[in-house]
């Protein structure tokens, strides 16, 4: 193969132009899946440049998963339809709201540490291997970027940044992540409409604010902060059953709800992804009655191992409907703390009637730096990059567990942080955890996400069929998850348990 490449006198590296115009040309179909590039001998000839800078192209390449390396064959072009390409508006950069974006805080007053995450406690403690499904892998977070664009924020003296900003959120990062969601996950997002805040809890808060007292629909088991903010806020909560496509419509319609709280693209922490009927049938269901609204978490959709992400909700007719809540706690980091909520069209008047008080809850500088992680596609390099560790770890994983198959059912792969694994022979969950840790290893129980109040009270009085899907994973099943664990410590802890679980 020939490849020409323009390279231009600038301020960019060579590396970085041959890196993106391959990537580019993968992008626009001009390089096809499995095509094969030209060595970097090759190419460091043809360009007259150094073979080492066509490495750092290449290497670079890999590291999103846009070309893989095939030992003495040399590098093909990988399949893309299961990369992210956030192209961004040309409107972002040089937005005149976003160059006003800035701050003059010290650099010496953030320990960079600090700001990415640190690791549970009880994790740390010797021996202990973390199956935790919380956590997330940071040996490939780009710090010196970060650390780059912090400088870049903190550079420009401008006295209006000690301001509070837009009660939204900064014009610019709403408009990046308006592009992110109609790019990535087909959402009709407008950056009117999107709402950032400190973290899906205080977004829910705002939406009691708006909406008043409700009574919502809500998965079990289900991700339990959420279950606590709802219940602060004083709703009323049904417990609704789900099985192999998601949350059941016909429980859904018995509850009574007009909110239904869900996460179809990979509930958490059952890892069930709703079918396209079934989604339907929730949309259906909320466009029966004006008053009702489904609020999609979509907290880990970046992350899926086989085929395209699945659209969101929200883009499959239900914009009207649909309150959409996303994060970059999985994609980036938890401690950043930065979420965003896309209202429908008709809240928008109410938000600003009951909760345009509310000043926006994220510093104007960690607005700034992730507006340029968004703009200058370090986050689209980011995320390939992160797919790419996370589908390695969830492969290993899944191979590890083939010795495991006789004893278990593996459910919820494919996607996400985390795996379920249900006993055939009918051990307890609880018993399984203790085996466990015996073995200085820390599993999870699923007993320990049920609303117990609102659900077993129903499984008592009989109210669901003996064949439901969530009834017969109680009390057997637990979850491993393995993104902050090493490949190491993912064969150690799987090895560790086999001792005590086959």
């Amino acid at each position: 193969m020939e490849l020409i490449i323009p390279l231009k006198s600038s301020k960019k590296p060579i590396y970085e132009q041959i890196y993106e115009y391959i990537k580019n040309e993968i992008k626009s179909g001009n390089l096809r899946t499995c095509e094969k590039l030209p060595s970097t001998r090759k190419l460091s000839s043809d360009l007259k440049i150094s073979r080492s800078t066509v490495q750092l192209a290449y290497a670079q390449l890999e590291a999103e998963g846009y070309v893989e390396a095939c030992a003495s064959r040399g590098y093909f072009i990988s399949k893309i339809e299961e990369l992210y390409n956030l192209e961004q508006s040309e409107s972002l950069k040089g937005n005149e709201n976003y160059e006003k974006v800035h701050t003059i805080f010290k650099e010496k007053t953030f320990s960079y540490n600090n700001i990415i995450g640190g690791k549970d406690k009880e994790s740390t403690k010797k021996n202990i291997i973390d199956f935790s499904p919380r956590g997330i892998d940071f040996s490939a977070f780009p710090y010196t970027v970060w650390r780059k664009l912090s400088r870049d924020t903190f550079a420009d003296d401008n006295t209006s940044m000690f301001s509070s900003g837009d009660h939204k959120g900064e014009l610019a990062l709403r408009e990046a992540i308006a592009s992110y969601l109609h790019h990535a996950r087909a959402v009709e997002a407008s950056a009117d409409r999107v709402i950032i805040g400190a973290g899906n809890e205080y977004l829910m808060l705002v939406l009691g604010i708006i909406l008043g007292k409700r009574r919502i629909a809500i998965e079990n088991p289900t991700y339990k902060q959420a279950y606590r903010v709802l219940k602060s806020m004083g709703w009323d909560i049904s417990a609704i059953s789900m099985d192999e496509s998601g949350v059941k419509t016909s429980d859904l319609k018995k509850s009574c709800a007009d909110i239904v709280y869900t996460m179809p693209s990979h509930q958490y922490p059952t890892g069930i992804v709703m079918s396209a009927s079934r989604r339907s049938e929730i949309i259906n269901w909320a466009v029966e009655d004006k008053k009702r609204y489904i609020i999609e978490d979509d907290y880990d959709s970046e992350f899926r191992y086989k085929g395209r992400p699945i659209p969101a909700m929200q883009g499959m007719g239900g914009a009207d409907n649909v309150i959409y809540i996303g994060t970059f706690s999985k994609a980036i980091a938890p401690a950043i703390r930065v979420s965003f909520m896309l209202l429908p069209e008709r809240l928008m008047e109410a938000y600003e009637r009951q909760a345009g008080f509310l000043s926006c809850t994220v510093p104007r500088p960690f607005q700034n730096i992730l507006y340029n992680f968004i703009a200058d596609g370090h986050f689209e390099r980011h995320l390939n990059r992160m797919r790419k560790i996370y589908k390695s770890k969830h492969d290993i994983f899944i191979d590890e567990l083939k010795p495991f198959l006789e004893k278990f059912d593996i459910i919820g792969s494919n996607a996400g942080h985390h795996l379920i694994l249900k006993s055939k022979t009918g051990k307890s969950a609880q018993y399984l955890a203790e085996l466990a840790a015996q073995k200085g290893v820390k599993v999870y129980p699923i007993d320990d996400f049920f609303i117990d109040d609102l659900y077993m009270n129903d499984f008592n009085s009989g109210d669901f069929d003996t064949d439901d899907f969530i009834k017969k994973r109680i009390d057997k099943t637990v979850i491993l998850g393995y993104a902050p664990l090493s490949i190491k410590d993912i064969r150690k802890g799987l090895l560790l348990l086999k001792e005590v679980w086959l």
